[in-house]
């Protein structure tokens, strides 16, 4: 179930979700709840198919890991990895200069 699909929920509507500032072990409101969720959903969702496919091939893949969320989920991920929080701008950067050569 995706933030945006809770975040409809009737009984959600006014819950502000928010992924900063959890540090609480064990949260004390709906909104922080959901987000602590969440988040350790995502970082087990991440962690295990890295490890089935790692497993699989018999290597530890390079991650790279973009997006609204990473940085988040970066201090999480037990598998050597690298945060690129420009990812897109990056490649469209390296697009457009092998586009002029």
């Amino acid at each position: 179930m995706s933030l945006e699909a809770l975040k409809s929920c009737a009984l959600l509507k006014n819950e502000r979700i928010k992924f900063t500032n959890l540090g609480e072990k064990i949260p004390r409101d709906t909104s922080k709840s959901i987000a602590l969720g969440i988040k350790e959903g995502y970082i087990a969702l991440i962690n295990g198919v890295i490890a089935k496919y790692a497993k699989k091939i018999g290597i530890s893949p390079k991650l790279i890991i973009s997006g609204g969320g990473a940085k988040v989920l970066s201090g999480k991920i037990i598998f050597p990895h690298s945060y690129k929080p420009n990812l897109i701008l990056e490649g469209l950067l390296r697009l457009s200069k092998k586009g002029t050569g």
